[in-house]
């Protein structure tokens, strides 16, 4: 009678020492999801090593696009941008204190060396293309 009062304690305990294995290794399973979860979110190093880079005269600034982001979005997580409002969205009047006057010159958008074909606050970056803003001359 001993050894079945042993045999069954013994069982009861590996059954819960077993159970509890089983949980906690769920437990960690789904902590390991969440971790994994929550690191996607985080941003990429492109996305937290941006910066911008002015000439000289401070009349050419670039950066790296950011993929989900405007060009304008981006710019102005970089830099002191002053905008106006006009039929066609957001124009660029300054980028860090370098104004364009509107009348003889105005600041203009680039990507990937190309003159843009839409405006700033609406063209989707990705990841990787260079934005380049520079103030020209107006054409009379």
């Amino acid at each position: 009678m001993k050894n079945i009062k042993l045999t069954v304690v013994a069982l009861i305990a590996a059954l819960v020492v077993g159970v509890g294995g089983a949980s906690l290794y769920t437990a960690n399973r789904n902590d390991n999801k969440v971790e994994n979860q929550q690191s996607t979110s985080q941003p990429t190093t492109e996305q937290s090593t941006a910066k911008l880079t002015s000439s000289e005269d401070k009349k050419t600034v670039s950066y790296v696009g950011q993929a989900g982001k405007t060009a304008l979005e981006v710019l102005k997580s970089l830099a002191d941008v002053k905008t106006k409002d006009s039929s066609y969205g957001e124009f660029v009047t300054a980028i860090n204190g370098v104004e364009a006057d509107g009348t003889a010159e105005f600041w203009s958008f680039y990507v990937n060396d190309k003159l843009a074909s839409e405006g700033a606050s609406t063209y989707k970056s990705t990841n990787g293309e260079k934005i380049e803003w520079r103030v020209e001359k107006v054409n009379q």
